[in-house]
């Protein structure tokens, strides 16, 4: 029992500098160390992100839709769950849900496929699959309440995947 003990020590103190250290601001040394990390980090689903409470809060309201066509070309358009549209006990309880839908950041490439599949599944029917599915994310620049430029919308990023037989299993 001695070398469990061990291992959740070790696993509490690498994961709490982990944390540390994605909290820490930007920098050149930061960047250095989180760099290698960041990988497993994201794999693992032990990112920390306090943004909305720093000094420097979002600038950026970000929405997810995904339009998935079906075999017989119809079309079904599938809205990513807003923050906003949730009471106090949802935002609680899908605060890392919502966190998920903002995967435009280049460092989430990876899973747009993924999840590109995912929403495939969710809307597979045996006599009228999915066939293409397009995540689309659109950003709008947050802007003070008393600056008189007003928020515009940015270049939205796209993912486009042909969805394959094997996927809705």
């Amino acid at each position: 029992m001695p070398k469990c003990n061990g291992l959740v020590s070790i696993f509490i103190i690498v994961y709490i500098l982990t944390t540390a250290l994605q909290l820490l601001p930007a920098s050149p040394l930061r960047n250095a160390l989180f760099d290698p990390i960041r990988p497993v980090i994201l794999y693992c689903g032990l990112w920390q992100n306090f943004i909305l409470f720093a000094p420097d809060p979002p600038k950026y309201n970000v929405s997810m839709t995904a339009t998935i066509t079906k075999s017989n070309g119809q079309t079904v358009v599938w809205q990513y769950d807003k923050p906003d549209q949730s009471n106090f006990i949802e935002l609680l309880v899908k605060a890392r849900y919502h966190s998920f839908g903002n995967l435009y950041a280049s460092c989430y490439e990876i899973l747009r496929v993924d999840f590109a599949r995912y929403i495939a599944r969710l809307h597979n029917d045996s006599k009228n699959p999915p066939t293409k599915v397009v995540l689309v994310w659109n950003w709008t620049e947050i802007t003070l309440p008393n600056n008189e430029q007003n928020a515009h919308p940015l270049n939205p990023a796209k993912c486009v995947y042909d969805v394959q037989p094997d996927d809705l299993r």
